[in-house]
């Protein structure tokens, strides 16, 4: 028949269809949150209750968050909040016992425990050990991931896909992430190969097929197998736009074209 809230001078009350009483709660409630399965009602001093609508089962936490159908509770323990996750409908995803939690990107959620960092996804599945010094949210199916002062990355099985060897990396952007090892850079590629020698001192992410790279105090540019299509000569540069990209040299501003042909007068 349905159950039907009334909300009298201190009081939450809870009814079946017939009116019959199921469930008092007492106390100034505001309604923070409401949809077809559950209240979130905030009392006082940061304190919340969750109430199910069809079992009337009761959850008290300190703190709640919501991203898409994941709710987020927070429970202090010794002055210190603990981190769960329950469905839309108020079931447990996985205990209360993160100490960090991180939003969900491409389904997946960065959590903190015994401080050690790992993911869940959204049925609260740890897809890998939580294990890492440090991690990063996912981005185009991968994450960075910190292990003994080396970074390497996972993807969505939490599987590595390199050895976590590299100095320092970046995130993935249009298939390839820039990686650091002794102080020189290169790029990896969605399987992990490395798909240039690591020896740039600098470089930049892909941008149409071609990614700016530094060496001897000159720049270039590399295509997506790595391959230099201009010397590495230029002294300063801007990446492609529109199938062109301007370089300096000799002090003055030109253009190359994709092939790496110098182009004077494009417009």
């Amino acid at each position: 028949m349905g159950i039907f809230v009334y909300i009298l001078s201190s009081r939450f009350l809870m009814c079946d269809g017939l009116l019959n009483k199921i469930k008092t709660l007492y106390g100034n409630f505001n309604v923070s949150y409401e949809n077809d399965y559950l209240y979130i009602l905030y009392l006082c001093n940061n304190n919340y209750i969750i109430l199910n609508k069809n079992t009337c089962d009761i959850k008290q936490c300190n703190f709640w968050d919501k991203q898409d159908k994941i709710i987020i509770i927070g429970i202090e323990y010794n002055s210190r909040l603990k981190f769960g996750f329950l469905d839309i409908n108020g079931n447990e995803l996985t205990p209360i016992k993160y100490d960090v939690y991180y939003g969900f990107k491409e389904g997946f959620a960065r959590v903190k425990l015994d401080n050690k960092w790992g993911f869940i996804d959204t049925k609260g599945n740890e897809i890998v050990s939580i294990k890492y010094v440090n991690c990063h949210d996912f981005k185009e199916g991968f994450a960075r991931v910190k292990l003994d002062n080396k970074w390497g990355f996972i993807d969505t099985y939490g599987n590595e896909i390199v050895p976590i060897k590299y100095d320092d990396c970046r995130d993935f952007n249009n298939g390839f992430a820039r990686v650091r090892l002794d102080n020189k850079w290169g790029f990896i590629d969605t399987n992990g190969n490395e798909i240039v020698s690591i020896k740039y001192v600098n470089c930049y992410d892909f941008k149409e097929g071609f990614a700016i790279v530094k060496l001897n105090n000159k720049w270039g540019f590399i295509d997506t197998n790595g391959i230099e299509i201009t010397p590495i000569k230029y002294e300063d540069c801007y990446a492609f736009k529109n199938g062109f990209a301007s370089v300096k040299l000799n002090g003055k501003w030109i253009f190359i074209d994709t092939n790496g042909v110098e182009v004077v007068n494009y417009q």
